[in-house]
């Protein structure tokens, strides 16, 4: 399975690509806007949040 960073969509790994061709055309294979060339990144606000790995946590 894989997740289209853009709509958040799960799809099989082999239907990735068509699926942003067809739902997103204005977004470049490199994830840059081919009409302006912003690059699109992942909200941060949607991703959960994990502390890094500490001396502490080991038991």
């Amino acid at each position: 399975m894989a997740t289209c960073n853009l709509c958040h969509r799960d799809l099989a790994d082999g239907e990735i690509e068509e699926h942003r061709r067809a739902a997103h055309p204005d977004v470049a294979a490199d994830g840059t806007r081919e009409s302006d060339g912003s690059t699109i990144v992942p909200d941060a606000a949607n991703q959960a949040v994990r502390r890094p790995h500490s001396p502490e946590d080991v038991d």
